[in-house]
């Protein structure tokens, strides 16, 4: 698979999956008031996805969970734990973090 990079909003993209860069669960999602993209996203999408990503407990550095869509018309939405614990993405995660994310990707087709 070869990514194609598109401008805009990521929610009027015409594609199957979002990915959604997120804190690795250290805190409670419930805590936390999403801001820029993943503001957007709850916005538009609900809770569900956040609630789900939530339960799936910590998640590691630059790993990637998959939750449904929310009330969006995507797929899913793909969650990247791009954040260290100093609220800074490194080259290290953000590599990883899309590694991460076409794995889950791939695996579904």
């Amino acid at each position: 698979m070869k990514p194609n990079v598109v401008f805009g909003n990521i929610l009027d993209q015409p594609v199957d999956v979002i990915v959604n860069s997120w804190n690795r669960n250290i805190i409670p999602w419930w805590l936390l008031i999403p801001q820029g993209v993943s503001g957007a996203i709850k916005k538009q999408a609900g809770l569900q996805p956040f609630v789900e990503v939530g339960r799936m407990g910590a998640i590691p550095l630059g790993e990637a969970r998959e939750t449904s869509s929310g009330k969006l018309d995507y797929q899913s939405i793909i969650h990247v734990a791009g954040i260290n614990m100093c609220w800074f993405a490194t080259e290290y995660s953000v590599r990883r973090s899309v590694e991460s994310a076409m794995e889950i990707i791939n695996a579904k087709t």
